[in-house]
Protein backbone atom coordinates (compact mmCIF):
# COMPACT_ATOMS: atom_id res chain seq x y z
CA UNK A 1 0.00 0.00 0.00
CA UNK A 2 1.18 3.33 -0.84
CA UNK A 3 2.87 5.08 2.02
CA UNK A 4 0.70 8.55 1.35
CA UNK A 5 -2.53 6.08 1.11
CA UNK A 6 -1.83 3.96 4.69
CA UNK A 7 -1.30 7.43 6.46
CA UNK A 8 -4.00 8.76 5.35
CA UNK A 9 -6.33 5.58 6.61
CA UNK A 10 -4.44 6.32 10.22
CA UNK A 11 -5.91 9.86 10.29
CA UNK A 12 -9.38 8.39 9.88
CA UNK A 13 -8.56 5.56 12.58
CA UNK A 14 -8.19 8.23 14.95
CA UNK A 15 -11.19 9.16 15.33
CA UNK A 16 -12.68 5.70 15.30
CA UNK A 17 -10.62 4.51 18.65
CA UNK A 18 -12.10 5.68 21.60
CA UNK A 19 -8.92 6.25 23.52
CA UNK A 20 -6.58 9.06 21.78
CA UNK A 21 -3.36 10.80 22.93
CA UNK A 22 -2.07 14.06 21.68
CA UNK A 23 0.58 13.65 19.40
CA UNK A 24 3.71 15.31 19.27
CA UNK A 25 5.59 13.26 16.07
CA UNK A 26 5.57 14.77 12.82
CA UNK A 27 6.05 12.80 9.58
CA UNK A 28 7.45 14.15 6.42
CA UNK A 29 5.01 12.49 3.96
CA UNK A 30 3.37 12.86 1.13
CA UNK A 31 -0.19 13.19 1.71
CA UNK A 32 -2.41 14.89 -1.17
CA UNK A 33 -4.37 13.39 -3.37
CA UNK A 34 -4.99 10.01 -1.90
CA UNK A 35 -7.93 8.14 -3.57
CA UNK A 36 -10.69 7.23 -1.10
CA UNK A 37 -11.32 4.11 0.10
CA UNK A 38 -14.64 2.72 1.66
CA UNK A 39 -14.72 2.21 5.74
CA UNK A 40 -17.20 -0.36 6.87
CA UNK A 41 -18.16 -1.15 10.23
CA UNK A 42 -21.29 -3.70 11.33
CA UNK A 43 -22.16 -5.20 14.33
CA UNK A 44 -24.45 -7.87 14.63
CA UNK A 45 -25.84 -8.86 18.50
CA UNK A 46 -27.54 -11.30 20.49
CA UNK A 47 -30.16 -9.03 21.83
CA UNK A 48 -32.65 -7.53 19.27
CA UNK A 49 -32.16 -3.79 18.17
CA UNK A 50 -28.51 -3.48 18.28
CA UNK A 51 -27.73 -4.64 14.57
CA UNK A 52 -25.95 -1.46 12.56
CA UNK A 53 -23.68 -0.69 9.75
CA UNK A 54 -22.23 2.23 9.30
CA UNK A 55 -20.71 3.33 5.99
CA UNK A 56 -18.30 6.07 5.29
CA UNK A 57 -15.23 7.28 3.32
CA UNK A 58 -11.91 8.60 3.60
CA UNK A 59 -10.73 11.61 2.40
CA UNK A 60 -7.33 13.37 2.12
CA UNK A 61 -5.58 14.19 4.76
CA UNK A 62 -6.42 17.95 4.79
CA UNK A 63 -9.75 17.60 4.10
CA UNK A 64 -9.94 15.45 7.99
CA UNK A 65 -13.30 17.74 9.12
CA UNK A 66 -15.36 15.94 7.25
CA UNK A 67 -15.55 11.58 6.34
CA UNK A 68 -18.62 11.44 3.42
CA UNK A 69 -21.03 8.80 4.01
CA UNK A 70 -22.44 5.98 1.58
CA UNK A 71 -25.83 6.57 1.03
CA UNK A 72 -27.90 3.84 -1.48
CA UNK A 73 -25.98 0.69 -0.80
CA UNK A 74 -27.77 -2.75 -0.26
CA UNK A 75 -26.62 -3.96 3.00
CA UNK A 76 -28.02 -7.85 3.95
CA UNK A 77 -26.09 -9.83 7.16
CA UNK A 78 -26.40 -13.27 6.06
CA UNK A 79 -26.84 -16.42 8.02
CA UNK A 80 -26.90 -19.97 7.57
CA UNK A 81 -30.32 -20.77 8.56
CA UNK A 82 -33.70 -18.33 7.55
CA UNK A 83 -33.64 -15.43 5.10
CA UNK A 84 -31.13 -12.70 5.44
CA UNK A 85 -31.64 -9.96 7.87
CA UNK A 86 -32.26 -6.77 5.47
CA UNK A 87 -30.37 -3.51 6.64
CA UNK A 88 -32.49 -0.37 5.81
CA UNK A 89 -30.85 3.17 5.58
CA UNK A 90 -32.39 5.03 8.53
CA UNK A 91 -29.89 7.76 8.31
CA UNK A 92 -27.05 8.79 5.71
CA UNK A 93 -24.58 5.99 5.97
CA UNK A 94 -26.10 4.31 8.86
CA UNK A 95 -27.90 1.02 7.80
CA UNK A 96 -29.96 -0.80 10.69
CA UNK A 97 -32.70 -3.87 11.07
CA UNK A 98 -34.38 -3.39 14.78
CA UNK A 99 -35.54 -7.02 14.74
CA UNK A 100 -32.06 -8.80 13.46
CA UNK A 101 -30.62 -11.05 16.42
CA UNK A 102 -27.87 -13.45 16.56
CA UNK A 103 -27.57 -16.69 17.98
CA UNK A 104 -23.99 -18.09 19.95
CA UNK A 105 -22.48 -20.44 17.94
CA UNK A 106 -23.65 -19.30 14.21
CA UNK A 107 -21.89 -18.38 11.21
CA UNK A 108 -22.90 -14.43 9.97
CA UNK A 109 -21.92 -12.86 6.85
CA UNK A 110 -21.94 -9.44 6.14
CA UNK A 111 -22.41 -8.19 2.46
CA UNK A 112 -22.21 -4.79 1.26
CA UNK A 113 -23.45 -3.80 -2.20
CA UNK A 114 -22.55 -0.40 -4.30
CA UNK A 115 -20.82 0.99 -7.48
CA UNK A 116 -20.80 -2.54 -8.79
CA UNK A 117 -18.51 -3.71 -6.21
CA UNK A 118 -19.40 -6.04 -3.24
CA UNK A 119 -18.03 -6.48 -0.23
CA UNK A 120 -18.29 -8.92 3.01
CA UNK A 121 -16.99 -10.02 6.01
CA UNK A 122 -17.75 -13.17 7.91
CA UNK A 123 -17.63 -13.81 11.80
CA UNK A 124 -18.70 -16.40 14.29
CA UNK A 125 -20.64 -15.07 17.19
CA UNK A 126 -19.18 -16.68 20.46
CA UNK A 127 -20.78 -18.43 23.46
CA UNK A 128 -21.64 -15.84 25.76
CA UNK A 129 -19.80 -15.41 29.28
CA UNK A 130 -21.92 -13.17 31.84
CA UNK A 131 -20.63 -10.77 34.39
CA UNK A 132 -20.30 -12.47 38.11
CA UNK A 133 -20.82 -9.35 39.73
CA UNK A 134 -19.64 -5.39 40.00
CA UNK A 135 -18.05 -3.86 42.78
CA UNK A 136 -17.57 -0.04 43.64
CA UNK A 137 -14.15 0.89 44.41
CA UNK A 138 -13.98 4.43 46.19
CA UNK A 139 -10.94 6.63 45.51
CA UNK A 140 -9.96 9.94 47.38
CA UNK A 141 -9.00 13.07 45.20
CA UNK A 142 -5.33 13.82 44.97
CA UNK A 143 -3.77 16.41 42.97
CA UNK A 144 -3.38 14.55 40.16
CA UNK A 145 -7.12 12.86 39.79
CA UNK A 146 -10.45 13.49 41.09
CA UNK A 147 -12.31 11.97 44.00
CA UNK A 148 -14.63 9.42 43.57
CA UNK A 149 -15.59 5.71 42.43
CA UNK A 150 -14.41 3.56 39.74
CA UNK A 151 -15.70 -0.31 39.13
CA UNK A 152 -14.02 -3.65 39.68
CA UNK A 153 -16.27 -6.32 36.96
CA UNK A 154 -15.28 -9.92 38.13
CA UNK A 155 -16.81 -12.87 35.35
CA UNK A 156 -15.51 -16.42 35.49
CA UNK A 157 -13.96 -17.47 31.77
CA UNK A 158 -14.51 -20.68 30.39
CA UNK A 159 -11.56 -23.43 30.40
CA UNK A 160 -12.88 -25.56 27.62
CA UNK A 161 -12.35 -22.69 24.65
CA UNK A 162 -10.27 -19.76 23.80
CA UNK A 163 -12.06 -16.47 24.59
CA UNK A 164 -11.62 -12.85 23.81
CA UNK A 165 -13.23 -9.67 25.62
CA UNK A 166 -13.78 -6.37 25.43
CA UNK A 167 -15.75 -3.83 27.84
CA UNK A 168 -17.04 -0.85 28.13
CA UNK A 169 -18.59 1.32 30.60
CA UNK A 170 -21.25 3.77 29.86
CA UNK A 171 -23.04 6.67 32.37
CA UNK A 172 -26.31 7.87 30.44
CA UNK A 173 -24.89 8.35 27.22
CA UNK A 174 -21.48 8.91 27.76
CA UNK A 175 -19.09 6.09 27.36
CA UNK A 176 -15.52 5.73 28.78
CA UNK A 177 -12.77 7.34 26.81
CA UNK A 178 -10.60 3.99 28.11
CA UNK A 179 -10.10 1.27 25.80
CA UNK A 180 -10.65 -2.52 27.14
CA UNK A 181 -9.42 -5.09 25.72
CA UNK A 182 -8.29 -8.61 26.83
CA UNK A 183 -8.12 -12.17 26.48
CA UNK A 184 -7.97 -15.66 28.03
CA UNK A 185 -4.18 -16.36 27.53
CA UNK A 186 -2.95 -15.78 31.20
CA UNK A 187 -6.51 -16.95 32.55
CA UNK A 188 -8.38 -18.95 31.21
CA UNK A 189 -10.91 -21.17 33.12
CA UNK A 190 -10.46 -18.86 35.86
CA UNK A 191 -12.01 -15.81 37.89
CA UNK A 192 -11.43 -12.68 35.83
CA UNK A 193 -11.26 -9.60 37.97
CA UNK A 194 -10.80 -6.03 35.35
CA UNK A 195 -10.38 -2.73 37.28
CA UNK A 196 -11.63 -0.29 34.45
CA UNK A 197 -10.26 3.22 35.07
CA UNK A 198 -11.82 6.01 33.69
CA UNK A 199 -13.35 9.45 34.63
CA UNK A 200 -14.85 8.47 38.44
CA UNK A 201 -18.59 8.16 39.06
CA UNK A 202 -19.81 10.26 41.87
CA UNK A 203 -22.44 9.09 44.49
CA UNK A 204 -25.97 8.19 43.01
CA UNK A 205 -24.44 7.89 39.67
CA UNK A 206 -25.57 4.54 37.58
CA UNK A 207 -22.66 2.92 35.47
CA UNK A 208 -23.73 0.16 32.78
CA UNK A 209 -21.02 -2.46 31.81
CA UNK A 210 -21.12 -4.28 29.26
CA UNK A 211 -18.80 -7.13 28.52
CA UNK A 212 -18.70 -8.03 24.80
CA UNK A 213 -18.03 -11.41 23.54
CA UNK A 214 -15.85 -11.26 20.63
CA UNK A 215 -14.51 -13.82 17.85
CA UNK A 216 -10.54 -13.46 17.21
CA UNK A 217 -11.13 -11.59 13.38
CA UNK A 218 -13.10 -8.87 15.82
CA UNK A 219 -10.53 -9.25 18.65
CA UNK A 220 -7.55 -9.05 16.67
CA UNK A 221 -8.98 -6.03 14.54
CA UNK A 222 -9.57 -3.94 17.69
CA UNK A 223 -6.08 -5.65 18.85
CA UNK A 224 -4.02 -4.39 15.98
CA UNK A 225 -6.42 -0.73 15.75
CA UNK A 226 -4.63 -0.33 19.54
CA UNK A 227 -1.76 -0.81 18.24
CA UNK A 228 -1.37 1.29 15.14
CA UNK A 229 -2.61 4.62 17.18
CA UNK A 230 0.00 3.43 20.13
CA UNK A 231 2.65 3.21 17.59
CA UNK A 232 2.54 6.43 16.30
CA UNK A 233 0.92 8.89 19.34
CA UNK A 234 4.12 7.30 21.54
CA UNK A 235 6.92 7.57 19.23
CA UNK A 236 7.50 4.45 18.14
CA UNK A 237 8.43 5.33 15.04
CA UNK A 238 6.85 3.08 12.85
CA UNK A 239 5.08 4.21 9.65
CA UNK A 240 1.29 3.82 10.52
CA UNK A 241 -0.64 0.70 8.68
CA UNK A 242 -4.44 -0.53 8.66
CA UNK A 243 -5.46 -2.72 10.91
CA UNK A 244 -6.06 -6.00 10.45
CA UNK A 245 -9.57 -6.61 8.90
CA UNK A 246 -12.24 -9.10 8.36
CA UNK A 247 -13.42 -7.99 5.12
CA UNK A 248 -12.55 -8.86 1.38
CA UNK A 249 -11.67 -6.95 -1.10
CA UNK A 250 -9.29 -5.22 1.77
CA UNK A 251 -10.83 -2.29 3.03
CA UNK A 252 -10.72 -0.42 6.33
CA UNK A 253 -13.03 -1.52 9.07
CA UNK A 254 -14.40 -5.04 10.33
CA UNK A 255 -17.78 -6.82 10.56
CA UNK A 256 -18.45 -8.26 13.93
CA UNK A 257 -21.23 -10.87 15.50
CA UNK A 258 -21.05 -10.17 19.40
CA UNK A 259 -22.53 -11.67 22.25
CA UNK A 260 -22.94 -8.95 24.91
CA UNK A 261 -23.62 -9.58 28.67
CA UNK A 262 -25.04 -6.09 30.44
CA UNK A 263 -25.12 -4.92 34.02
CA UNK A 264 -25.47 -1.82 35.80
CA UNK A 265 -24.49 -0.76 39.09
CA UNK A 266 -25.48 2.44 41.39
CA UNK A 267 -22.75 4.06 43.21
CA UNK A 268 -23.23 4.56 46.99
CA UNK A 269 -22.55 7.09 49.45
CA UNK A 270 -18.59 7.95 49.91
CA UNK A 271 -17.31 5.93 53.14
CA UNK A 272 -16.97 8.32 56.25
Amino acid sequence: MRTGTSFRHFIFLLFLLVMLQACEEHVQINLRDAESVPVIEGVLTDKRGNAFVKLSATVDYFHTGHFPVISGAEVQILRDEGPPFVMIEESPGLYINYVARGIPGRKYTLRVAFEDEVYTGVSTMPSKVAIDSLVPEYFGGTRFSEEGFLVHCYFTDPAEQKNYYRLRVLKGNFQSNYYYLLDDRLNNGMSIHYFLFGKPFLPGDTAVVELLNLDFPTFDYYNSLSFVVASSTQGMGTTPANPNSNLFPEVLGYFGAIAVDRDTIVFPDPPD
